[in-house]
């Protein structure tokens, strides 16, 4: 697996953070720990959308590679 389709806001959001002052990498972080510990939180989390979708993406490669070697 080479490339994974991600969404393009959280990317970009975390991207902007991460070439940005310091506290922004700090503020997305606190965010997604809000939203590990109390699920529901309102508000995005581009960190934990983009764990997610690439876990699915990892998880959906995998289940084609076993596929492929039955």
């Amino acid at each position: 697996m080479e490339k994974v389709t991600v969404s393009a806001d959280a990317l970009r959001s975390v991207l902007t953070a991460f070439m940005g002052p310091q506290h922004l990498i700090a503020e997305l972080r606190v965010i997604h720990s809000l939203h590990e510990k109390m699920p529901g939180v309102d508000g995005d989390d581009p960190v934990g959308t983009l764990i997610s979708e690439f876990n699915n993406a990892v998880a959906e490669h995998n289940q084609t590679a076993e596929a492929d070697n039955s």
